[in-house]
């Protein structure tokens, strides 16, 4: 096809093309204006997004009077399976079945009959005829049978609003963005719209972390949001190359990602090989507790799962994050052991006394001592009021820098906890005179 002004090029559903396929689309004109269009931008394209090589648009309002879907993740019970495809053709309704296997599809569907006698199921997939899938397809839309049962060929393009129920067998083999196009294929109405994923009884790490986030973002319009997951699980790909997930690994992701970002800083800047001088280092505050704080591996066995809880305490800024965490590990892997709570009310002391600009805190046999830095000197009615209101003795030392040593515990044995938590107490209150 040859275009005699083509000034325009909209790309739909962007996510399913490859890097290669949208270049050769792009080459039909130089420097033709593209659009791409997904509900989950791959992560090369997410990061490119992010980094201003793309600009980017979110189109929030949903349709009129829709409703969220409700996720539910299921092992394999055929009662659940059987009560879920009754309500909703009791209702009228229509349920998809996605069992991505043509070779077993229809065993499923053999069980399926078995299972509901009443019920009338059809089959589709890309190995059937294509004028026998159509009628498929078809037959479906005008309800003349309750169940389809088909492979991942009803992803995209299919919009059957009389559809409010869809089982996902074998939901973990599926990958963050295909599952949330394949749930958004039921809730194109005012009905409410149940998604019912299936899984093993053994999963992998990563599969049960990409369930998770279904669960998490079931809202209208949430797809900006699982891409930006799906690019946290698996990188950002290779800008230069055609790689469209992965990260940079002989830099290092967030080296990789200051490089990038001063690049674009310096071309927007019309000064593309102008010199990049590394920041200085943040200062690290100083924090010594006389226990360990640390998850142990007897409560969170995957070092890839602890790694990603220290690294979100680091970027934590409230203390109502640090207490919706502590929510989250229960209710993911149980009560909360004493050494794993140290070790959030450390980080959580570790943000405080960022906030605070002490230069210090130190707990030593039963004293907490803050340091200040002799240009940064609390004022002295702050001073005042902290001496005040904890009634403890207190210690000062102006030796090199400015310290304030309050005597908690005199005396006592296994006091560590209960001391960091006192000392969350004084930077907390000195924070609120701040």
């Amino acid at each position: 096809i040859k275009y005699k002004k083509l000034g325009l090029l909209i790309i739909d559903e962007e996510h399913r093309f490859g890097v290669r396929h949208k270049d050769k689309l792009r080459k039909m004109k130089s420097n033709v204006d593209t659009l791409y269009m997904s509900a989950t931008p791959i992560p090369r394209t997410m990061y490119m997004a992010l980094s201003k090589l793309k600009e980017l648009s979110l189109i929030r309002t949903s349709p009129k009077a829709r409703l969220p879907i409700r996720t539910v993740i299921v092992p394999w019970d055929k009662d659940v399976i059987k009560d879920a495809i009754a309500r909703e053709v009791d209702r009228g309704g229509q349920v998809f079945f996605v069992h991505n296997r043509v070779q077993t599809i229809d065993s499923i569907v053999t069980e399926l009959r078995k299972l509901l006698p009443n019920v009338t199921f059809g089959v589709g997939h890309g190995q059937l005829p294509e004028r026998q899938l159509e009628a498929v397809t078809l037959d479906f839309a005008h309800h003349k049978f309750d169940v389809l049962v088909a492979t991942t060929i009803i992803e995209s393009g299919i919009d059957i609003p009389n559809a409010n129920t869809i089982i996902v067998n074998r939901s973990d083999m599926f990958g963050l963005a295909q599952l949330y196009q394949i749930r958004g294929r039921v809730g194109r109405s005012n009905r409410r719209a149940y998604a019912y994923l299936i899984i093993p009884p053994k999963m992998q790490e990563d599969a049960r972390r990409r369930l998770e986030t279904l669960i998490e973002y079931e809202s209208l319009g949430s797809g900006y949001q699982i891409a930006m997951r799906d690019m946290e699980l698996r990188g950002a790909g290779s800008l230069l190359g055609t790689k469209q997930s992965g990260v940079i690994n002989s830099i290092g992701f967030n080296y990789y990602n200051r490089l990038l970002s001063k690049a674009i800083e310096n071309i927007q800047a019309e000064k593309p090989k102008a010199e990049w001088i590394e920041d200085e280092p943040q200062k690290l505050e100083r924090i010594r507790i006389e226990s360990d704080h640390y998850f142990p591996e007897s409560y969170i066995s995957s070092e890839k799962e602890r790694l990603e809880i220290y690294r979100k305490m680091l970027a934590f800024t409230s203390k109502e994050q640090y207490e919706a965490l502590e929510q989250e590990l229960k209710d993911r892997f149980g009560s909360v052991p004493e050494q794993a709570n140290t070790a959030i009310q450390y980080y959580k002391l570790r943000m405080l006394t960022s906030k605070a600009g002490l230069e210090s805190l130190k707990m030593k046999k039963g004293n907490v001592i803050l340091e200040f830095e002799n240009k940064k000197l609390p004022a002295r009615s702050k001073m005042m009021q902290l001496v005040e209101r904890f009634k403890y003795p207190v210690k000062f030392d102006t030796i090199k820098n400015f310290k304030m040593s309050f005597e908690i515990f005199k005396d006592k044995d296994d006091i560590r906890f209960q001391l960091l938590e006192k000392s969350l107490e004084i930077v907390e209150y000195y924070l609120s005179i701040s």
